[in-house]
């Protein structure tokens, strides 16, 4: 808490290494023949018209290629005679944090119907209630894919869809989500609902080239825009703000978050994009009003995902071993179980434990493995509200392989002495020992497979819980607090 301070900017919501070295050069070499693949592509197929005989040169997507091998889930689309379509039907709560498998079964579905003829998807989110931002940037990337994918094969294609009843997530799909990002014309929402959102835009990163390293990369540009956009959330919402050196630690936490997507990531590439809305007003003391906030952030990549990496030769022995012994024991005291608990999910669970990275040979040697535990540390304690039985408190979700980490109140990082040192563990039990089982709530398996990490956060910024939180907050650098010493 004590990289938090106030000042007197207000409540304005509303406004507005194989070698890691192999993996970068082979992600050049990916993403240098996609483009060739696409012009090449683009070429031919112009020409075709006049030459029938010709066969079509089929581009594919590197994206969709990647998912059409490794993702895995039940497809629910169907076709529909009227709309001439194939329909994705988007559950009433499309979210990875509380709704994971389901969730799964829409990317699948659409990544599915993208091989189907004819070349025509529709997306129903008619009956869709509660969303989470992670659920709708997935969808939005695959099907960014798709588009492109079929206009350079140059077919007669079409995507269309259906907005849900509710308001709330209608607003949030014209704003942050499909509709927006694929520029659906006549689809915009009211200006007054626009500039209610605090947005971080969909970013689409990329591992720097080797001979551009003396420029800022993407990850590094990319985390300090981050750790600065949600300083302006703090501001807008609460009044407070970050300290220098509470900035540097989020610029930390952030580059590390990016470096793991990238890192397991085989493509080398990783997504990210967040908002914060209005979803509450309520005077405080001095008998202003405040206005809470709800803030979304999402952090993900297609490619290995944890288990995979961890469990591989590139990860030390010793790590691997230290795992496979803790797997021993939940084994020889009948912990796994088909379809719910699994060794996966001990190995996914133990690769987010402080310290714990698979360039460590024990736990806690390098400073790496750190940066994602202390954002969900942070997350859960400044994310908090005076709403809690209204159902407003923090909640985030991992999911990577076949595996769903759920974060809540209930179980939150508690510090614990190692050889070594202090380290943060959550092992999701009332011991918080990772040698017994964790909570079937928040640690399960899913029915189905997702190639990569998605780590996707839902918190608030009450600022009468951190008028409530931090007594005295500390002086800004460079001068005193202006606003109050209380």
């Amino acid at each position: 808490m004590e990289e938090l301070s106030r000042n007197n900017s207000g409540n304005n919501i509303g406004v507005p290494r194989k070698s890691i070295l192999e993996r970068r050069r082979l992600a050049r070499w990916n993403h240098e023949l996609e483009r060739k693949d696409i012009r090449r592509a683009r070429r031919f197929n112009s020409k075709r018209v006049k030459k029938h005989h010709k066969k079509r040169i089929w581009y594919r997507n590197r994206v969709l290629t990647y998912l059409r091998s490794k993702l895995n889930g039940k497809d629910i689309s169907y076709y529909h005679e009227q709309e001439k379509a194939w329909v994705i039907p988007i559950p009433s709560d499309f979210s990875f944090i509380t709704n994971t498998e389901e969730t799964l079964n829409v990317l699948y579905s659409i990544v599915a119907a993208s091989n189907k003829e004819p070349y025509s998807i529709f997306i129903d989110h008619s009956k869709c209630k509660n969303m989470d931002l992670g659920a709708s940037a997935v969808l939005d990337v695959i099907t960014l894919s798709i588009r492109q994918e079929w206009r350079v094969n140059t077919i007669s294609y079409h995507i269309a869809g259906r907005y849900p009843d509710d308001s709330d997530v209608m607003a949030v799909i014209a704003c942050m989500g499909i509709t927006k990002h694929l520029k659906a014309t006549g689809m915009q929402v009211p200006k007054e609902v626009e500039e209610q959102f605090v947005k971080f835009e969909l970013l689409h990163g990329r591992r720097q080239a080797k001979d551009r390293i003396l420029a800022p990369s993407s990850q590094e540009k990319a985390a300090t825009d981050l750790a600065l956009y949600l300083n302006g959330c703090f501001e807008k919402a609460s009044g407070y703000s970050f300290k220098g050196s509470g900035k540097k630690q989020v610029v930390q936490w952030a580059g590390e978050l990016i470096t793991n997507a990238e890192e397991h990531s085989e493509q080398a590439e990783w997504y990210s994009i967040a908002y914060m809305k209005p979803v509450e007003s309520a005077q405080i003391e001095d008998g202003t009003q405040a206005v809470m906030g709800e803030c979304h952030l999402v952090v993900f990549n297609f490619g290995r995902s944890i288990y995979e990496s961890l469990s591989s030769e590139d990860t030390p022995v010793g790590t691997r071993e230290q795992i496979s012994n803790l797997v021993n024991k939940h084994a020889s005291k009948g912990f796994f179980g088909i379809g719910q608990y699994n060794p996966e999910d001990l190995w996914t669970l133990y690769a987010l434990q402080d310290g714990v990275s698979r360039f460590a040979e024990t736990p806690g040697s390098i400073s790496r493995g750190k940066g994602t535990v202390k954002m969900i540390q942070a997350f859960q304690t400044l994310g908090e509200t005076l709403e809690n039985d209204d159902g407003k408190h923090p909640e985030m979700a991992l999911v990577s392989g076949k595996t769903c980490i759920r974060f809540d109140q209930k179980y939150k990082l508690v510090p614990v002495s190692f050889p070594g040192g202090e380290r943060f563990i959550v092992a999701f039990n009332e011991n918080n020992s990772l040698e017994e089982k964790p909570d079937r709530r928040n640690v399960s398996g899913i029915g189905g497979f997702f190639p990569g990490t998605l780590l996707t956060f839902r918190f608030y910024i009450d600022r009468r819980y951190l008028d409530k939180t931090i007594k005295t907050p500390p002086a800004t650098e460079g001068g005193s607090n202006d606003k109050k010493d209380d």
